[in-house]
């Protein structure tokens, strides 16, 4: 097996809440905790290395504020061979360039497994009805990316009722865990009051 494969089976091993039924705000908002939890134990050097592959699921605006201004940038394929490598290298320049060329293959590899392995955990916790509508006949999920599949399930039926209000509102209040990282933790607290807020002013 190849570290794509290595990495996705690691993920998979991986659980988290399932979904039963439509998703409400607060099942993708806990959803989104639960991965970036997992994500954030892969260690990686894109978006300045600190938060692992977090990256691959958080919103990239969202990212920024977390990373202090670094983008997490999607990884390409490095090719089978290094980039504008002369054939008559100096054997010097010719190791150098190998072994930069192997660390960029390691990465993207990485990359990917955990990308294939974060999908298929999402795909595990919701029923598969509410992500059909993204689904290619042929090609599967392959063109959408993690970020992608929880925007859709928001858009397709991310609503709030009481008791999922309650339970926002209660997070909310409630004393903020020490353990978690400041910023991550805020960016996820500022899309639970919104949400709160929006379910709010329905009810009023």
């Amino acid at each position: 097996m190849g570290i794509r494969t290595e990495i996705r089976d690691e993920i998979r091993k991986e659980t988290v809440t399932k979904i039963h039924g439509q998703p409400t705000s607060q099942n993708l908002t806990n959803l989104e905790k639960e991965i970036i939890a997992i994500l954030a134990n892969i260690p990686t050097t894109l978006g300045g290395g600190n938060h692992g592959h977090v990256g691959i699921i958080i919103d990239q605006t969202d990212y920024l504020t977390l990373s202090g201004g670094i983008a997490f940038n999607t990884p390409v394929n490095p090719g089978s061979y290094p980039a504008g490598l002369a054939l008559n290298a100096a054997a010097g320049t010719r190791a150098r360039a190998e072994a930069e060329h192997k660390e960029l293959i390691n990465q993207y590899e990485t990359f990917e497994g955990v990308r294939l392995g974060t999908k298929d955990i999402i795909l595990e916790a919701v029923d598969h009805e509410y992500l059909s509508e993204i689904e290619h006949d042929t090609l599967g999920f392959l063109n959408q990316t993690p970020r992608q599949m929880l925007e859709h399930l928001l858009t397709r039926g991310g609503a709030l009722d009481f008791a999922d209000t309650k339970d926002l509102l209660a997070e909310r209040d409630g004393e903020w865990n020490v353990a978690e990282n400041p910023q991550l933790y805020l960016i996820l607290l500022k899309k639970q009051l919104k949400a709160s807020h929006e379910m709010e002013l329905i009810l009023i």
